[in-house]
């Protein structure tokens, strides 16, 4: 069965001023060789990439002519760490210990190495001073948040690494 795709388009962009974007793209569109979904261009590290609208499949292109090929693991990887700070560091909601907290958290977890150079440049320009200033660290074992000025909690086992008191072991 044929939709129309205007009318289609036009009563989501009514219900949904972001709709319009994708469904857009449904009429220009690029079918995902692994589920058929459409897929959805999106820019990265200066380049344009195809990704599949269906959250489902992990399907990620170049886009270039030709068969597209897919990303590799630590690409996507990398890809989905940066969509998660950028999406926290601008979480306004949250206040600025709480935000830093996560992505102190984050990085911990994180090697820099590999990484484009708009994410370093983002990390070194607004990540690492919020990181200096803040009370809090995670333990380096277990991840649990500590107070790094109360003594009773927390113990400095290394050049801004804490342990809480129970992974320490008293």
């Amino acid at each position: 069965m044929k939709h129309n795709n205007y009318r289609r388009i036009h009563s989501i962009a009514y219900l949904h001023p972001y709709s319009i974007k994708k469904y857009r793209l449904k009429l220009n569109r690029h079918d995902c060789p692994k589920c058929k979904k459409y897929m959805l261009r999106y820019k990265w590290d200066k380049k344009y990439w195809w990704r599949c609208s269906n959250h489902h499949c992990s399907f990620n292109a170049p886009d270039a002519s030709g068969m597209p090929k897919l990303l590799t693991n630590k690409q996507s990887k990398d890809l989905y760490f940066i969509n998660q700070l950028e999406y926290i560091l601008f979480m306004s909601h949250l206040d600025s210990d709480l935000r830093a907290n996560i992505l102190v958290r984050l990085i911990k977890r994180k090697n820099l190495d590999g990484l484009p150079q708009k994410f370093i440049l983002m990390y070194h320009k607004l990540i690492e001073p919020i990181r200096k200033s803040i009370s809090f660290a995670p333990c380096r074992a277990c991840n649990n948040v500590l107070n790094r000025n109360d003594s009773g909690e927390s113990l400095q086992v290394g050049d801004g690494e804490y342990l809480c008191r129970i992974c320490y072991g008293y």
